[in-house]
């Protein structure tokens, strides 16, 4: 179905702007190995790195992040196996920088061990990890930067790291959502082609981030893996998935910086619940005549029918008038996938063996 959109926006040519994929993944809990789902285990290190490499895209092109909740299954760690879970969380960390990640934003899981723990890990990361509004309690100064400014395809991106305050205690705290962003977007819309916000957190607090009206781009959210759809006027919100088994593709077609983005898949969707609606309207309407004839005696229904068309016209607008458009594209890490051998050591370090089952080599 997403073909009808793509043509209709004239993405069957060649993309005209810059083009950026942004390699999202959110809620992975310290999976380094497949997870142990049914009825196939999906996911794993060595898997996404086999995923990464077959896009082929040059390192200009491409961006690596994490909304948050990577390092740890649990929020708070279990005494018997505190020093395992540590074991994994340093393991990640270093298949993370193997991979090339450019952000991971802090979420309660990362704090589960404790925050000089987090900040030893930190200190052996090649990426940046990200919070705008974590702070320690005795003086009040940020743990992590709050956003990293860095340039792809000659524009000029800001990904800003935020986080419900879902947990405290333990010498830190977060402060307020919606204040923060408000001190910290305007700052880097001055100088940003592009604003991604790396969001964990609730539903109640993104409605609440969606309905403020900051001029972001993109939410790349984690922690609730449910995506409410924000229509076609707010700002677009990929849903990540979680424990791993998903490397999700953001395609960016970007052709004047600055403007808004137009969701292709979410606008698909939308057109067509408005056709699913209308065939509705014309269940029982004789063969021999229009859908406009049939309603024009029932008022209830010929109102129906021009609030259907109106929104099937707006869709075509938007369509018409956009200029930088996203596809989202999730690729399902299972066995078809096969192991990147350079990272079968992370899964070995943790005491489990290769994952089993590897994928067909690569043409």
């Amino acid at each position: 179905m997403i073909a009808v959109i793509l043509l209709a926006a004239g993405c069957s040519k060649e993309p005209s702007g810059t083009v950026l994929t942004i390699a999202a993944t959110a809620n992975v809990y310290g999976y380094v190995e497949p997870c142990d789902c049914r009825p196939e285990p999906l996911g794993g290190l060595p898997r996404r790195a086999t995923a990464l490499q077959r896009l082929n895209q040059p390192r200009e092109a491409l961006l690596v992040l994490d909304a948050g909740d990577l390092l740890f299954f649990d929020t708070r760690l279990h005494p018997q196996t505190a020093e395992m879970q540590k074991h994994r969380a340093r393991l990640m960390i270093e298949g993370c920088n193997r991979l090339g990640v450019d952000a991971l934003n802090v979420g309660e899981r990362e704090l589960a061990a404790g925050l000089p723990f987090l900040r030893s890990l930190a200190n052996s990361a090649r990426f940046a990890i990200l919070s705008a509004n974590l702070i320690v309690d005795h003086d009040q100064t940020p743990v992590f930067p709050p956003y990293l400014m860095l340039e792809r395809g000659g524009l000029h991106i800001a990904v800003i790291g935020i986080s419900s305050p879902i947990i405290t205690g333990g010498g830190y705290q977060f402060l307020p959502l919606l204040p923060t962003l408000e001190q910290i977007v305007p700052q880097v819309r001055e100088t940003a082609d592009l604003i991604i916000l790396l969001f964990h957190g609730t539903r109640n607090d993104l409605d609440r981030i969606q309905a403020a009206g900051f001029p972001l781009d993109l939410i790349l959210p984690s922690h609730d893996t449910i995506h409410q759809g924000y229509g076609l006027e707010g700002i677009p919100t990929i849903p990540l998935g979680s424990l791993g088994k998903v490397l999700n593709l953001v395609r960016l077609n970007i052709t004047a910086p600055g403007e808004r983005l137009l969701d292709l898949e979410q606008a698909q969707h939308i057109l067509d619940l408005v056709e699913k609606q209308i065939s509705r309207l014309a269940r029982n309407k004789p063969k021999d005549m229009t859908l406009d004839e049939y309603v024009r005696d029932q008022p209830e229904r010929l109102e129906r029918k021009r609030e259907l068309d109106a929104a099937r016209s707006r869709i075509a607008e938007l369509l018409e008038q956009a200029r930088n458009t996203l596809i989202h594209e999730r690729i399902t890490l299972d066995k078809s996938i096969r192991d990147d051998a350079a990272y079968i050591d992370l899964v070995e370090g943790i005491g489990i063996g290769p994952t089993g089952v590897s994928g067909p080599d690569d043409d």
